[in-house]
């Protein structure tokens, strides 16, 4: 992923988390550690996806991902032209509605 969309998406999280760009240098630092609440999560999901015209599929599991793991996200939703889920996890049990 090039410098500039890190840079970008970094300057896009502080905006929304209320915080100096400067304090988003470690890679490692988890998005639900900063201040963004629901709204804020949701605004930065969208300004991503209008900046780079991508869909993410559930803005909520933002707040899961390190900073690291949301540029990687990124620069796979701008390779693929298309949406991702950030974790897909399969139910442990399949239960067919139509015969419950």
């Amino acid at each position: 992923m090039s410098d500039e969309i890190g840079t970008i998406i970094n300057a896009l999280i502080a905006t929304h988390a209320g915080v100096p760009v400067e304090t988003l240098d470690d890679p490692e630092m988890r998005l639900d550690s900063l201040t963004m609440d629901s709204l804020g999560v949701i605004e930065l999901m969208f300004d991503i996806e209008e900046k780079y015209d991508v869909h993410i599929e559930d803005p909520m599991q933002l707040k899961d991902l390190n900073i690291g793991q949301l540029h990687t996200l990124v620069a796979e939703l701008i390779a693929s032209g298309g949406a991702k889920a950030i974790t897909a996890v399969e139910p442990a049990v399949s239960v067919d509605v139509a015969q419950v």
